[in-house]
């Protein structure tokens, strides 16, 4: 029974993710065809991918190209590291806030587990810097371009967190409420 109940979990959570992953609730083209490429990349690899979205991306305050810019970089980055790690666990999730009446706040949360616990989050943004020592390729510009897009906007900012199991980016995008 135990067995039965712990599969029937999965295969619930597979059916809100699939649900999730609609043009209908992903409503922007360019955002669409990046989230469901990233998920779908991650269940290849065998990383447990949860989508949570309770937003219309269209009320985001800023470019398609800048939000699929950013958000490439942070999924990649998440996928590489869940890849390694034993859990192999990617949460996405994005919704909004409005603290009061003139100021509306989204927040896109990518949240991986990851084994390298030593990374040192004050130091990712910085230009050739990687925590992947073994990983040749890697170059260390990925969250260094991020950071030069944050740098031009005045209403997006970046948070970096991690815990014993998570590494979190939380990124923040303002605007005005007419």
């Amino acid at each position: 029974m135990k067995e039965y109940c712990k599969s029937l979990n999965i295969e619930c959570k597979n059916v809100n993710n699939l649900a999730a992953l609609s043009p209908t609730l992903i409503n922007d083209p360019a955002l669409y065809c990046l989230i469901t490429s990233k998920y779908n990349l991650a269940e290849n690899l065998g990383i447990s991918f949860n989508i949570n979205l309770l937003i219309n991306f269209k009320e985001i305050n800023t470019t398609p190209y800048i939000l699929t810019r950013i958000l490439g970089i942070l999924l990649d980055n998440a996928i590489e590291a869940a890849k390694d790690s034993g859990e192999k666990e990617i949460t996405f999730e994005v919704c909004a806030y409005s603290s009061n009446s003139k100021v509306k706040k989204h927040v896109i949360s990518v949240e991986n587990s990851y084994t390298n616990k030593d990374v040192n989050i004050d130091r990712i943004r910085e230009k050739g810097y990687t925590s992947k020592s073994s990983d040749k390729s890697s170059h260390g510009l990925g969250l260094w371009e991020v950071n030069q897009i944050l740098k031009k906007s005045k209403n997006l900012n970046l948070y970096t967190t991690k815990n014993d199991k998570f590494f979190i980016q939380q990124l923040e995008i303002f605007s005005a409420i007419n």
